[in-house]
């Protein structure tokens, strides 16, 4: 019930001063100055200025080297797609559609992948490939398609899973009554609901596969580089500008295109087939057969999500000299020997912990208040506004760190390796999961309770912080998590931006690992298993502020 003095009183009234009116222009400011402007500046140097010879540069990209180049990145993006479905659709099927002890934990397990530094993932499947070096691994498109399979089957099982729970159970059980096969139920039935929501995902995934930058950096396979790296080499490598302006304006057409194509299956249409409330089938009540073979793929899918991280741990404490097991690795990293090239891990971890702070929390409040504002908007207006706010996910993170890295380069405003370009940075990739987790929230809340504030003659902050806040506290928190886990474990960007003496602990982890000898790469290990279990110390905490907050309500 919504109490009338509390919306009404003038002493609870901050101002006349429209804050989320405030923040939704701040916010449209802020992604026309650092989205927007940086790729007019790359068609500005490619069609208007003299500082690209056009007719030659378009001679080499054409060339068979990078035409080729770019087919096998195609090639990798396809198979990793296909790796991830392979693997994330049979265990939606099963953790979504069944009831078992321990369902929930093998969700956790599958999930936990996705919110670790890719870094770290990278850096766990090179040990992988060690161990596997008679097969050359380390050198071939296997490694790397079964990196990003496993890093982005969360999304998959994330994506499909809640989705495939929800479809009507009575469409199956009446095809079934009229004589369909379990073939034909899949074909006709779940498989034309089924095929929006699969496409959706897919394109995810090959996108996240395509822009693939820290796998592929470490690595170091030339054979299979992205454009993302391509790009990284011409800019602070190679030194050149013209190849990599070109590589970033196909790079932002490519990717436009496939978020076209994303929203257009991510279209909902009618869902009257959805029911919400359908209950799990008990997998005690299967046949035997088939609980052996649910569990048999549910284990597999258990050890290749526990396996990598596994290894990295126990390398981190193994002796390379006499093959047993030490602590030192984790000393030596603590440990200042003088070097100009010394990394001080509290530098980094400071780094880290702070930057993620101040880009989460200044996230959430532009992507709360923002959605908050569009809320109230027609339908028309609402739907440019989610395209624009979402605009930071068609530019990928290299792309976008060397459009800021060419426009904010002059004098009077020279922003290259400050901090502030950096959290600048951190802002526009976690900002459009924000306003969409604000969004959903938003929507989620009755059309009735907003009509009887508006009937009470609610005062618009008051509306935004007494109503709204309450109400999507939850979702809020989650994007907190969310964003705290992209800008905590963001590597490709930090690498390309930062000043010398600034690391965060994945550029620190790269640091060690760009040294010749084993010496360096147990400090690698070490200090990827202290990024995990900082980035699992402060979920957790996050998590249960958000458990005592529910409590309280």
């Amino acid at each position: 019930m919504v109490k009338h003095h509390a919306l009404t009183n003038d002493n609870a009234n901050f101002s006349d001063f429209n804050i989320s009116k405030f923040f939704a222009y701040f916010t449209l400011l802020f992604i026309l100055s650092f989205i927007v402007l940086p790729i007019f500046k790359f068609i500005y140097l490619i069609l208007l200025s003299d500082f690209i010879d056009t007719e030659n540069l378009f001679s080499s990209i054409v060339s068979n080297y990078y035409f080729v180049l770019i087919l096998k990145n195609l090639a990798q993006a396809l198979l990793s797609t296909v790796c991830s479905l392979v693997i994330g659709l049979p265990a939606a099927f099963f953790l979504y559609q069944f009831d078992f002890p321990g369902r929930k934990i093998i969700i956790i397990l599958c999930t936990i992948p996705f919110i670790l530094p890719v870094i770290v993932v990278a850096l766990a499947f090179r040990e992988v490939s060690v161990l596997f070096a008679n097969f050359n691994f380390n050198q071939s498109l296997m490694i790397i398609v079964l990196a990003h399979a496993y890093y982005n089957m969360s999304v998959v099982i994330r994506i499909i899973g809640p989705y495939w729970r929800k479809i009507n159970k009575d469409l199956e059980d009446a095809s079934e009554l009229l004589g369909a096969s379990l073939i034909d139920r899949f074909k006709y039935i779940i498989s034309p609901m089924l095929a929006p929501v699969v496409f959706s995902s897919a394109i995810l995934v090959f996108l996240f596969s395509f822009t693939s930058f820290g796998i592929i950096i470490i690595f170091g396979n030339t054979d299979f580089e992205t454009v993302e790296f391509l790009i990284y080499r011409f800019s602070t490598g190679l030194y050149n500008l013209q190849l990599a302006i070109w590589f970033s304006l196909f790079q932002i057409i490519f990717c436009t295109a496939l978020f076209f194509l994303f929203t257009r299956f991510n279209q909902t249409g009618d869902l009257a087939f959805l029911n919400i409330n359908r209950a799990n089938k008990k997998l005690i009540d299967c046949k035997k057969i088939n609980q052996f073979f649910i569990f048999t793929f549910l284990g597999m899918l258990v050890m290749f999500a526990i396996i990598p991280i596994a290894i990295l741990v126990i390398s981190s404490i193994s002796d390379p000299l006499d093959n047993g097991y030490t602590i030192q690795n984790f000393v030596r990293i603590f440990e200042n020997s003088g070097n100009l090239s010394y990394v001080s891990p509290f530098q980094s971890i400071i780094s880290s912990i702070t930057l993620a702070t101040a880009a989460s929390i200044i996230v959430m409040c532009l992507g709360f208040y923002t959605a908050s504002y569009f809320d109230t908007k027609a339908s028309k207006i609402k739907k440019v506004a989610d395209f624009i706010f979402l605009l930071p996910l068609v530019v990928p993170v290299i792309t976008l760190s060397f459009g800021l890295t060419i426009t904010f380069n002059q004098s009077f405003f020279d922003l290259r390796h400050t901090f502030l370009i950096i959290l600048i940075m951190h802002i526009i990739l976690g900002l459009p999961f924000a306003y969409y987790l604000s969004s959903l929230a938003l929507n989620s809340i009755a059309k009735e309770i907003k009509e009887a504030a508006n009937i009470l003659g609610c005062a618009k902050n008051n509306f935004w912080h007494r109503i709204y806040l309450p109400l999507t506290k939850n979702y809020i928190l989650a994007g907190i998590i969310f964003s705290y886990g992209i800008s905590l474990g963001e590597f490709g960007s930090v690498a390309m931006l930062r000043g010398s003496q600034f690391y965060t602990m994945p550029v620190a982890i790269y640091q060690y690992l760009s040294k010749p000898g084993n010496y360096f790469l147990g400090n690698a290990y070490a200090l990827s298993v202290i990024l995990v279990i900082v980035a699992f110390v402060i979920f957790l905490i996050i998590d249960r502020f958000r458990v005592n907050v529910m409590s309280k309500s």
